[in-house]
């Protein structure tokens, strides 16, 4: 492994749908042409920081737990390969929509000597099942330390409990599956009698 260098990033991009390139510059490949791409680029040269390697998920929701991300599973990888000290995003919500994946994605930066980073200065924010913020993005207050833990706590616990009632969900229509229970609405034409 190489030693960490504190100046080096590798940057991640997650975009829902296919790639966005900027009609400005067609000839400057993705990831730089996107927007999200940009930023980190503008980021990167205002703080001297050097991109390492660029890695995009495409079609990727900002729930998705990390197993299911190629394209970060590969940008921890290049983490201990370039011994870059900062994982970076556009913004928070880049890296996840999703208070627990968000502290995962965290933890294992950390674990290959590496910190997350934002282009915005953004952290991140839990969001409930419609996609809407449940906390501020950046930190204003004059008590911020005491107020961030408290929030902090709070939004990691709701994500538990999002998670796990997803889990219990999940279970109990498996289990009415198995039962041979009808599931769902029938299919478009029929009806249950």
């Amino acid at each position: 492994m190489h030693a960490v260098a504190p100046r080096r990033a590798v940057a991640y991009v997650r975009l829902p749908e296919a790639a966005i390139v900027d009609a400005a510059h067609p000839d400057v490949a993705p990831p730089i042409a996107t927007v999200h791409g940009a930023a980190i680029a503008r980021w990167a040269e205002a703080r001297d920081v050097e991109i390492a390697s660029w890695h995009i998920d495409v079609g990727v929701t900002g729930v998705t737990p990390i197993a299911e991300r190629p394209a970060l599973v590969a940008a921890y990888g290049a983490l201990s390969d370039h011994g870059a000290g900062m994982l970076v995003a556009a913004d928070a919500a880049q890296f996840s929509l999703d208070e627990l994946v968000s502290r995962l994605i965290e933890q294992a930066a950390l674990m290959r000597r590496a910190v997350l980073e934002t282009a915005d200065g953004s952290r991140a924010v839990a969001h409930d099942e419609k996609g809407r913020a449940l906390g501020a993005s950046r930190r204003t207050s004059e008590h911020a330390p005491a107020e961030a833990w408290s929030r902090d706590t709070l939004a990691l616990a709701r994500a538990h409990e999002r998670v796990a009632l997803r889990a219990r969900f999940r279970a109990a229509v498996a289990e009415r599956r198995a039962r041979g229970e009808r599931v769902g609405n029938p299919p478009f034409g029929f009806r249950v009698a």
